[in-house]
């Protein structure tokens, strides 16, 4: 169960014993934002943003071209709208599934380094239509593509489990992508900062020499759990 803004911002004050509300939310949520960057960069923690999604790509660009390349936007809401994620730190695994006879399949394109697949494949757009290869996976400017070597005859789709950066939370409707079983670590993290903010160095220090003993254990329980299980097969078509 993930975490919902509101709830931890209530639980932040409740923390902090800020009764009448002094501490501004918007505060909270400015720290909350530093504090998941950061944890998402501490070894071993990025095991917390772990996520396994499955992202549809449509075989023609909107301008009605062939479709060689996606930008993962994440899982479409209710409205319509794509859920962002964050910088890719980490691709544990990636399934390629296109539709054939009613069932989806998998498909296996040999993996290059980016620097490598453009050295190979340098306009893939300009190719015959089919089965890909070769794939890549660029990331720039905090935006991740998948590239194939050849544009795609049919819709496919691709299941990933992967660690990424936390979205930006900018309001209370928002919900923290980590299991809520870790927020007291959140906590601490935000009172670091806010300790900090208001030059209170002291407690601020003294938080954080705890906060490394809850990483290092934290680091050793995901250490611990067993590996993921294999990608879930979609049966029905996209």
């Amino acid at each position: 169960m993930y975490i919902d803004v509101a709830q931890f911002v209530k639980d932040f004050r409740d923390n902090l014993e800020d009764q009448t509300g002094d501490i501004l939310t918007t505060t909270i949520l400015a720290y909350l934002r530093t504090a998941l960057s950061r944890l998402a960069r501490e070894p071993g923690l990025d095991e917390l943003f772990l996520y396994n999604d499955t992202f549809e790509l449509g075989s023609l660009k909107e301008d009605g071209s062939p479709a060689a390349s996606w930008t993962l936007n994440g899982i479409k809401e209710d409205n319509g709208q794509g859920r962002p994620i964050g910088q890719i730190i980490n691709v544990k695994s990636l399934l390629i599934l296109k539709t054939e006879d009613c069932k989806v399949r998998p498909v296996e394109p040999c993996h290059l380094p980016y620097r490598y697949f453009r050295r190979d494949h340098p306009f893939p757009e300009c190719e015959a239509p089919g089965d890909p290869c070769a794939f890549t996976i660029q990331q720039m400017q905090g935006k991740t593509k998948i590239i194939f070597d050849k544009p795609i005859n049919r819709p496919y789709a691709i299941d990933m489990l992967y660690s990424a950066f936390h979205p930006r939370i900018t309001s209370t409707k928002d919900v923290i992508r980590i299991p809520q079983d870790y927020e007291d670590l959140l906590i601490e993290y935000v009172k670091s900062l806010y300790y900090e903010g208001t030059s209170d160095f002291a407690s601020s220090r003294a938080i954080l020499e705890e906060q490394d003993y809850y990483i290092a254990q934290i680091r050793e329980q995901l250490h611990r759990q067993p590996d993921a299980l294999g990608n879930r097969v979609m049966q029905r078509s996209y």
